[in-house]
């Protein structure tokens, strides 16, 4: 789960060296977005300005607005807005949407309140096509700039109840909710209705699940989080801003912290934390230890919820070169629609090669997105480049990986003993078993019989099921643990027929006859029932 922050312009008095030096924290610091909400009537800093600001202050963490009241604006005004900043982060915009529940934000601009969900719904699609090109008026050009990712930037729902979810399922790339506490149970029982509502609207892939909540942390964080939620909610008469403001529970190190675990264990992708101060949180506070941190997260890019790279190595391992356009570029790090290097994971590292004549020296998979770091300037957002994969060193490890799934199959259908652990690099690799003790003559043994089955030439195949289909074959979790994350849907299976069919996201030969010779180096003991094999692959 990712953790990101808000900027404080909910604060009066808040000026340009605040909003800055939040910005430059947040984008320094272990965070995935940077995030500004929308009000009229208030004494705050207008959103869409404030984030085309953080834009071109930023180079990592994603801008989001959660959320912009789009009925109280003209939809094409909204989408040029989004286009304009997605182009100045390149391509790091999130759009979030909504209604909003403050009648008094409305009448500010003049705007009307009826038909505010249907009014969201046209609005959505009418941004949409401003995006693609289209001419949305006849007779009109069309609208620009155009967004650095096709089709635009994401588009989140900040939506609540049931019948908003089922709306925004139908059109949105996820949610941008919110809660009071926060409340466990609530957050879960809100993600589980946009996840069954956008089941029902039978969307592909899983929804982008965000939520946010109010915090305080100081000795008078929980005065200072009540008066803050008092004064934000006052609009709906003190009786009931008294009980809202009651309802906000996260005023202490322990209680964000818990806060956070409940968030990841209802499933939320990210949670992004609102404070009622202007004091930067840079995730390293001055005077409580790091273990004490409650926004303390890896950091990495930010996180991409509506492009998706399309893994070409997933149905294609002997593709070595290809073309794609450029999506995003963070920091020397560049993000294309479609890639065929694999990402290093699931104890294969990564491919090497260029994009352009630019060398590629790590790729890492991060939510839906491939990115690959650069030992080079990057190709800038839009471009079509072309990719060239280090063949020698992704055929022998596909190879390598491929020699794995023997020893795996051997060793299961001889001794039933589950994997554990296992790494390699080209051409050597080391696998972990639950045995205990070893059984006399094992490592001959099996040496023997992993090149048995290579030299049978067993074909080797790539099939997709759907997740429930899948995890009804016991046999294809080889692993001591299931590692196949929730939010995957669809598995790929890894077939050498007639010896062994694994689930696994790595790259394979055809066949393995084309793996060559494997010599079992060495076993060794790592404790009790965990032994290991580490092998090498030799041509044939």
């Amino acid at each position: 789960m990712n953790v990101g922050v808000a900027l404080p312009t909910m604060l009066a008095g808040v000026g340009r060296d605040d909003l800055l030096a939040w910005m430059r924290a947040v984008d320094d610091g272990p965070f995935s977005v940077l995030a500004c909400g929308e009000r009229i009537a208030y004494p705050n800093q207008e959103m869409m300005a404030v984030l085309a600001g953080a834009a071109t202050v930023t180079e990592r963490v994603a801008i989001e607005a959660t959320v912009s009241v789009t009925p109280m604006h003209p939809a094409v005004h909204v989408a040029k807005q989004a286009a304009t900043i997605d182009v100045l982060s390149g391509g790091r915009f999130v759009l979030g949407v909504g209604v909003g529940g403050r009648d008094e934000d409305y009448r500010a601009l003049g705007a009307g309140y009826g038909r505010r969900h249907a009014r969201l719904d046209e609005q959505v699609a009418t941004i949409r096509r401003v995006w693609a090109g289209e001419p949305v008026v006849d007779g009109v050009p069309p609208v620009g700039p155009a967004p650095v990712r096709p089709g635009g930037p994401p588009v989140l729902a900040g939506v609540m109840g049931p019948r908003a979810i089922a709306r925004a399922a139908r059109w949105a790339d996820g949610l941008a909710g919110f809660d009071l506490g926060p409340d466990p149970a609530g957050v879960a029982r809100t993600f589980e209705a946009f996840r069954a509502a956008w089941g029902d609207a039978a969307r592909p892939g899983a929804p982008f699940l965000q939520t946010s909540f109010w915090f305080a942390l100081g000795d008078d964080g929980p005065d200072r989080l009540r008066e803050y939620a008092h004064r934000y909610l006052a609009v709906f008469g003190d009786e009931v801003a008294s009980a809202m403001a009651r309802a906000c529970r996260a005023s202490s190190t322990r209680a964000v912290r818990d806060a956070l675990s409940a968030c990841e264990d209802a499933g939320a992708d990210e949670v992004v934390l609102v404070a009622p101060t202007s004091t930067t949180c840079t995730g390293r506070p001055t005077s409580s230890p790091a273990a004490e941190r409650p926004c303390a997260r890896p950091r990495g890019p930010a996180r991409n919820v509506g492009f998706v790279t399309e893994p070409l190595y997933l149905r294609d391992a002997y593709l070595a070169v290809f073309e794609a356009r450029v999506v995003a570029v963070a920091g020397g790090r560049v993000a294309l629609d479609r890639t065929a290097f694999y990402p290093t994971g699931g104890g294969q590292p990564h491919d090497t090669g260029t994009i352009g004549d630019v060398r590629v020296v790590d790729v890492r998979k991060e939510g839906d997105d491939v990115w690959h770091r650069l030992d080079g300037d990057p190709p800038a957002p839009g471009a079509t480049v072309t990719g060239t994969l280090d063949w020698d060193r992704r055929h022998a490890l596909m190879r390598t990986h491929s020699a794995l799934h023997v020893l795996c199959g051997v060793i299961w259908n001889e001794w039933g003993k589950a994997v554990t652990g296992g790494n390699m690099e080209p051409l050597v690799a080391r696998m972990d078993f639950e045995f205990d003790p070893l059984p006399e003559g094992f490592g001959p043994r099996v040496e023997a019989l992993v090149n048995a089955e290579i030299a049978a030439d067993r074909p080797i195949e790539v099939s997709f099921l759907p997740r429930g289909t899948a995890l009804e074959d016991a046999d294809l979790i080889r692993t001591k643990v299931n590692l196949v994350p929730e939010t995957v849907r669809e598995i790929r299976v890894v077939d050498i027929v007639g010896l062994d069919r694994q689930a696994d996201g790595g790259t394979h030969v055809r066949s393995t006859g084309e793996i060559g010779r494997v010599e079992v180096v060495r076993t060794e003991s790592k404790g009790k029932a965990n032994k290991r094999l580490r092998i090498r692959v030799h041509d044939a």
